[in-house]
Order: C-alpha cells, then sequence, then structure tokens
C-alpha cells in the first residue's frame, strides 16, 4: 500500500499521472485524500522493488485533481484549489519542498477543468497543460526547475467537451491529448507537435449512437495513439 483513502487525477477522467525518474530510480503519485471530489494532496514514492517512502501533505483541504511529473532532480505536484485554479509545488527526490505553492493558471477556468504535467527532456523544465470550460480552452505553461513560470500560451480553442487525458512521448516531443466530441456521442484525439502545432481533432469512436466518455490515450514511439474509452458502462480500445 503508498496511501491510503487516495482518489487519483479527477473524477471520471486519467489526468492523475503517475510518474517515474530514472535518476532517483522511483515512481511518484499525488493524490486526492478526502471525498472524491475535494481533499488535502497527498504525495509518496515508491521503488520498482516496492519500497514505499514517506506521505507528504503538499496542501490542505478543498483541493482536487493532482498530478505528478519527474524531472531530473526534481518533481512537481500540480493540483486545483476550490476555485479551479492551478497550482504547483517543486519537491526534491527525498520529499523536501524546493518552492512554495506556484500559481499557474492566470485566468478563469470555469467549473469543469482539468490539468497535468510532464518534465520536457529536450528543454529540461516542465510543460502543465491545463483546460478550463470557459471557451473550452487547452493552456500551456513551463515551469523550470528553480519554479520560473514561462509565458501562458493557448494550445487550442472550443474543442468539444473537455480534455480527459494527455500523454507525452519523449521520443518525437509530441503531445496526445484525448478529447470528446460534443455533437457526435463519441471522443478522439489531438495531437501536438514538438513544435506546438495542433492537429484538428480525429473521432476514434465507431458507434455514434452510444455515449462515450473518460477516454484514456497513449503513443507508441513513433507516435500511433491508442484510446482506452468507455462506451455506454463498457470497456473499448
Amino acid at each position: 500500500v503508498i496511501m491510503n483513502n487516495c482518489g487519483v487525477g479527477i473524477h471520471a477522467s486519467s489526468s492523475g499521472n503517475i510518474a517515474y525518474s530514472k535518476d532517483a530510480k522511483k515512481f511518484f503519485v499525488s493524490c486526492t485524500r478526502g471525498v472524491i471530489t475535494r481533499g488535502s494532496i497527498i504525495g509518496n514514492s515508491v521503488t520498482p522493488t516496492g519500497t514505499v517512502g514517506n506521505e507528504v501533505a503538499v496542501t490542505g483541504g478543498d483541493m482536487f485533481g493532482s498530478s505528478a511529473a519527474a524531472g531530473g532532480s526534481t518533481e512537481l505536484a500540480t493540483w486545483f484549489d476550490s476555485n479551479g485554479i492551478a497550482y504547483g509545488r517543486l519537491y526534491n527526490p527525498n520529499g523536501a519542498a524546493l518552492t512554495g505553492p506556484i500559481r499557474i493558471s492566470t485566468g478563469t477556468l470555469g467549473g469543469y477543468v482539468s490539468l497535468v504535467a510532464f518534465y520536457d527532456t529536450t528543454h529540461n523544465d516542465y510543460n502543465v497543460f491545463y483546460w478550463g470550460s470557459v471557451g473550452r480552452k487547452l493552456y500551456k505553461r513551463t515551469i523550470g526547475p528553480s519554479g520560473a513560470l514561462g509565458t501562458e500560451s493557448t494550445v487550442f480553442t472550443d474543442n468539444g467537451v473537455g480534455v480527459s487525458d494527455i500523454a507525452y512521448n519523449p521520443l518525437t516531443g509530441s503531445y496526445f491529448v484525448a478529447d470528446q466530441h460534443q455533437d457526435d456521442n463519441g471522443n478522439g484525439y489531438i495531437k501536438i507537435s514538438s513544435s506546438g502545432t495542433a492537429s484538428g481533432s480525429v473521432r476514434v469512436s465507431e458507434d455514434m449512437t452510444l455515449p462515450h466518455y473518460t477516454p484514456a490515450i497513449i503513443a507508441t514511439g513513433n507516435d500511433v495513439p491508442l484510446t482506452i474509452m468507455n462506451q455506454a458502462g463498457d470497456a473499448y480500445a
């Protein structure tokens, strides 16, 4: 057992990443302790052989939607506060805080949000993606290993219902976003190239008469995506 009484990610979403650090040789996970939609953000680590670290209390209560990313000598925990504002905090591999809470999002995101961070091995910084129902926009912002924030940018606008998962391919620098199509009962994916260009949404569900939701996504080394979805209660890929 790594942590008790915890929910990973956001309810009905796959965006709560568990990160692995090759340097520290540890997996890092964050969770929301409390009810499924609100609570305290807790972090911990576990080695490939099963040795569990010591829990770290990242925040107090009334937070949600945490995720973890791992860099060379730092780890980043991200979460939303009760107002839907995205925050992050840097730690060393042993769980000691390197910064205070860092506000990431700048504007109002809305009542339905998603948040996930990755470590960019090419630029040696963190890429944080966050989506908000206001304007249905996906944003991106970088955090350096010392906590320096980059400029907030908009990746795309009005992509349907929401963002449920994002996958990163370190071999190509591409990102794959699992989105949801509002108008055809389905879901799809959007590819973001290493240059930052976002493709149009590609529909992946075949039966448009049944509702599809909570897709998850991963990509192979040559940028072939695999999506996992819930079709009216049944799992499909």
